[in-house]
């Protein structure tokens, strides 16, 4: 029998959401509670490979304030999923020295794909060119990147931005040589 005590100690022991869960010096609890809002809690609790990107509290309160919400259930389960999925690379496990300038090659659980560089003045790793790793936790089946904001999924074709009324001219410009079709579809090009 091995205590709570002495498995929160061994980071090794713990599969990634539990240890979110129970290490409060991380201050991950509104990530908890959205993964199990999203249903995904035990899908970081399986055994393979995990890279996981985790706002800590501080950024997702900020990142509620953005999108309205006071709590995360209040958000759609739907986007809570797609948030979720898009800070996890299932199948690999970066840790914070595999990373170079770049694209990362493994794709997150949404299907896309983030990108990594370096701070000039202290050498930590920038994701997305939008969030900072604050700390690196190595758990039995995941790395965790703790970062200072969320990373935001794509959401939208670029034909679809160019409808917000700050691209006009751009977007009549796309229209006028018959871009608008090739803007408005998804695709993933990986060298």
């Amino acid at each position: 029998y091995i205590d709570d005590a002495t498995l929160i100690k061994d980071t090794n022991v713990l599969p990634a959401a539990s240890y979110m869960e129970k290490t409060d010096s991380l201050q991950l609890s509104l990530w908890v509670e959205l993964l199990k809002h999203s249903g995904l809690y035990n899908s970081l609790n399986l055994a393979g490979s995990f890279t996981c990107f985790v706002p800590d509290n501080n950024a997702m309160n900020a990142y509620l304030a953005t999108v309205g919400k006071q709590k995360v259930s209040d958000l759609p389960v739907d986007a809570a999923k797609n948030l979720v999925k898009y800070h996890t690379i299932k199948g690999a496990s970066y840790s914070a020295v595999s990373f170079d300038e770049g694209v990362i090659p493994d794709s997150t659980a949404s299907g896309d794909y983030l990108a990594t560089t370096f701070n000039k003045n202290g050498g930590q790793i920038i994701v997305n060119l939008e969030a900072t790793v604050t700390k690196t936790v190595k758990t039995n089946n995941a790395y965790i990147h703790i970062i200072n904001n969320v990373l935001t999924p794509v959401t939208q074709t670029l034909w679809e931005k160019l409808q917000e009324t700050k691209f006009s001219i751009f977007r009549n410009a796309v229209d006028a040589v018959g871009f608008g079709d090739k803007l408005n579809t998804v695709t993933t090009v990986v060298n």
